[in-house]
Parts: structure tokens; sequence; C-alpha cells
């Protein structure tokens, strides 16, 4: 290498030294400065982020709250009774609700919750378009009802079949 070097002009010796310096320059850039360049962009960018999300956060701070709820409309609650007989006047509404279906009603039995509610837990036992029927039909009508902690499972002795389980939940205000 040294011996082509030699060969050639003073000038194209120092044509070839200054590109391969430059070569040198640029590989010490790309591994050295970019790296660092990048990561201090990436510095910044999340600073950026993190200075946005906290005036999102300041702006929503400022705004006035909203008044809270009162009450519900009169058809979206059952009519407000004394709090023992509440489990009992929402499975009389499910019952109705029952009246031409074909399940195998298993449980029905009052849970105790909170002042505003009326809750029962209901485990039943039906063909699975039935049982998702009704549960549609339920949470579909009015006054509202929710289902909460519920769990479906199929019977193993009966193909087809499935047991529903669930706390059956309805508000309780003023008509």
């Amino acid at each position: 290498m040294t011996q082509l070097l030699r060969n050639m002009s003073p000038l194209i010796q120092k044509i070839t030294a200054l590109l391969l310096f430059v070569l040198l320059c640029l590989c010490t850039l790309q591994m050295i400065f970019w790296p660092l360049w990048t990561a201090a962009q990436q510095q910044v960018s999340a600073l950026n982020d993190a200075r946005f999300e906290h005036s999102r956060f300041v702006a929503l701070d400022k705004r006035p709250l909203s008044k809270a709820a009162t009450s519900l409309r009169s058809d979206f609650v059952m009519p407000q009774i004394d709090g023992a007989e509440r489990p009992a006047v929402l499975m009389q509404y499910i019952e109705r609700k029952l009246t031409g279906v074909s399940l195998n009603i298993q449980t029905v039995q009052p849970s105790a919750e909170q002042s505003k509610l009326a809750a029962v837990n209901v485990v039943w036992e039906g063909r699975q378009e039935t049982v998702t029927r009704l549960i549609a039909d339920l949470e579909a009508s009015a006054p509202l009802i929710r289902f909460e902690a519920w769990q479906i499972e199929a019977v193993p002795e009966q193909p087809g079949v499935i047991r529903f389980s669930a706390k059956i939940i309805a508000a309780v205000g003023k008509v």
C-alpha cells in the first residue's frame, strides 16, 4: 500500500489523505455524535409531551365542575320504597319478565345493597338463546337494570344449556 502511495504524485497523495480524513470524520460523526443527537432530540420530545400533558391537565382543572345529578328520570328507576322491600319489588319485576320464558330458575334471593339500589342474586339455567335474549331484554327495558359479577357456564349433563348467575341491580328513586 505504501509503495502505491509513493508512486503517486504529491497532489494525489494529498487528495487521498484529505479523503481519508473526511471519511474518518464522517464515521466518527455517524458513530458518536449522531446517537447523542438522537438521544437529545428524544429527551426534548419527551419534555414537550410532558409540558403538553401538564397544560392539558391545568386546563381541565380550571374548567368549572358540572353539577351532580340529583335524581334520575322516573322511567329509569324503580319506585322509591322501603329498603327491605326493594329486592322483593325487583324480583316481582323480573318474574313478570320471565313469564312465558322457559328457564329453570334455581335461585332468586335478595342481596344487601346501597341505599339507592335494589339488588337480587339469581341463578338461571336454559338454552343459550333464551338466556341471552332475556338478559338483553332486561337491560334494554325500563327501569334501568344492570348485571354485576355475572358468570356463564355450560351445564355438563345437558348439551346446549347454560347456567347464568349474576347480581341484578336496579336504581331506586322518586316517581
